[in-house]
């Protein structure tokens, strides 16, 4: 299963906490549950990466369903980064690490070279077994902002 998160469901005009806006998360859960139920695994692809918006409560759906999730990829911030999830932050090591969320590159990026990645996937658990970065080299300085 693929779940895309419809993240623009943060952007409000009030300063007010929205811990679940429409309800996304109690879907996502939801979703999860029933994958997990099926003994399916379930990729989450969103735009923006989620550690910038409303992450302590993605942060315990992901610990809680960390086996069912294969996979979490994000983009916008323009950069190839990763986040970890950790089942303790107090003491965050690889022993403790229960997912990783995948953050692409830019494609078309305002300064740069313009990159993409490929991943090789394990046909029967849906996890990611590598990643190919290809980019393209812009020598031009006024592109290099």
């Amino acid at each position: 299963m693929i779940y895309n998160l419809f993240q623009s469901l943060w952007i409000y005009d009030s300063d007010a906490p929205q811990p679940d806006p429409n309800g996304i998360l109690e879907f996502l859960t939801g979703e999860l549950a029933s994958a997990e139920r099926a003994g399916q695994r379930a990729w989450i692809i969103g735009h923006v990466p989620i550690v910038e918006c409303q992450s302590n409560y993605y942060d315990q759906i992901v610990r809680r369903f960390h086996s069912t999730i294969a996979g979490q990829f994000f983009g916008h911030s323009h950069k190839d980064q990763f986040e970890i999830t950790y089942s303790d932050y107090n003491h965050p090591s690889s022993l403790n690490a229960v997912s990783v969320a995948l953050i692409g590159p830019e494609l078309t990026p305002t300064s740069g070279n313009p990159v993409f990645k490929l991943y090789d996937v394990d046909c029967d658990t849906y996890e990611i077994m590598d990643v190919r970065v290809y980019f393209t080299n812009i020598p031009d300085p006024s592109f290099q902002n």
